[in-house]
């Protein structure tokens, strides 16, 4: 199988539940690099934290970050953006304050939240000793028109609540809202991005860019964002820690992201 490229989710799948990438990965991600498989990072994560792992484990690769909304190129130029206009962040933030359920923002390299950094501690890999390394900045707001003044393109929200009823509630009411995607990474939250922005996309975006082929590109993941990724390879492989219809839209469903799925479908479809 002539896979040329690859993208990998970062939560759930290319990293562990510590938030870490365990060696034996990082071994397979070394091999293929040596072959010269294009390795990148497809994440709902800030641009700013995407491009500290991708550094960390040596990929100097494309980014795609904020589920597709930017795309970073080889030399951490931005090359893509879809950001969400201000008018359409008034209308998030106003269903938010209405629902009363916390949630934040993020341009490439700072998180904004109306509430206190230690509601969100416990949630999201956000304190400012997990963050250090990355050089990611939060900053605390009262007003989204202090936010939006300041011509600060915003590429993701992110809504956390463990009440589910409240969560569908709420994803009701942004539905109305027409130039928006709502995805999600996990049970108790909603992503919401730009309408036209998608890992999907980016990778498309990407994969013309470097002249290679739907046939020749694999993409694992774990959650909802990561399906339109999934769709645009001609390899999709699902993590074993995935939810049940991420698996069955796959092609293949690989070990956990504590055993190692990323490097146990490396050695399946391209190292061996």
């Amino acid at each position: 199988m002539d896979i040329k490229l690859v993208a990998i989710d970062m939560d759930g799948t290319l990293l562990n539940d510590s938030g870490e990438v365990s060696h034996n990965t990082v071994e397979a991600l070394r091999q293929a690099k040596k072959r010269g498989i294009e390795i990148i990072l497809s994440t709902g994560r800030v641009l700013k934290s995407a491009t500290y792992f991708s550094d960390m484990l040596g990929l100097k690769n494309y980014i795609i970050a904020s589920n597709g909304a930017i795309v970073s190129d080889k030399n951490s130029n931005i090359i893509l953006k879809m950001p969400l206009d201000c008018e359409t962040i008034k209308k998030i933030v106003e269903i938010a304050i209405e629902e009363n359920i916390y949630f934040h923002f993020y341009n490439d390299d700072t998180y904004f939240s109306n509430k206190y950094i230690k509601e969100i501690d416990k949630y999201y890999n956000s304190s400012k000793e997990r963050l250090k390394g990355q050089n990611i900045k939060f900053e605390l707001f009262e007003d989204i028109d202090e936010v939006l003044r300041r011509d600060i393109e915003i590429y993701k929200f992110l809504f956390m609540d463990d009440d589910l009823e409240k969560l569908n509630k709420v994803k009701k009411k942004l539905s109305i809202i027409s130039d928006i995607t709502l995805s999600k990474s996990g049970i108790n939250n909603i992503e919401i991005t730009n309408k036209n922005a998608s890992k999907g996309h980016a990778l498309k975006y990407v994969s013309e860019l470097l002249k290679i082929d739907k046939s020749q590109i694999m993409s694992i993941g774990d959650n909802d964002n990561d399906i339109p990724m999934l769709e645009t390879a001609g390899i999709s492989v699902a993590m074993g820690n995935a939810e049940k219809h991420i698996k069955e839209i796959a092609d293949y469903v690989t070990k956990t992201n504590n055993e190692d799925g990323v490097a146990y479908a490396f050695r399946k479809f391209i190292l061996e």
